[in-house]
């Protein structure tokens, strides 16, 4: 698996679904969702739209702990130089890069 591209954001979750969810609807989205985990971390948005051949469902699915996984991997390869250890490879950081 490659590298995050931006792995160094401070951006919560919920603030970059809010954000999408306002992108999606002025595309014209019919119909937005979003699915939390246990935790109540977002794991997937899922919108419809009229396309071409109909209405159809899209799904942007999160995997938090590929992307922690990923993180702790990255850290690991010396290729993770933000802030520090504990802050680049958190929970937390896998939470908003995911």
């Amino acid at each position: 698996m490659a590298a995050p591209v931006n792995c160094t954001t401070k951006v919560l979750a919920a603030q970059t679904v809010a954000e999408m969810q306002t992108l999606l609807a002025g595309y014209g989205a019919r119909r937005i969702a979003v699915t939390y985990d246990a935790t109540g971390v977002p794991c997937s948005l899922d919108f419809m739209l009229s396309t071409p051949h109909g209405l159809r469902s899209f799904s942007l699915p999160a995997n938090v702990d590929a992307m922690h996984r990923l993180l702790l991997a990255e850290e690991d390869a010396g290729r993770l130089k933000s802030d520090t250890k504990a802050e680049r490879t958190s929970r937390a950081q896998a939470e908003r890069v995911a």
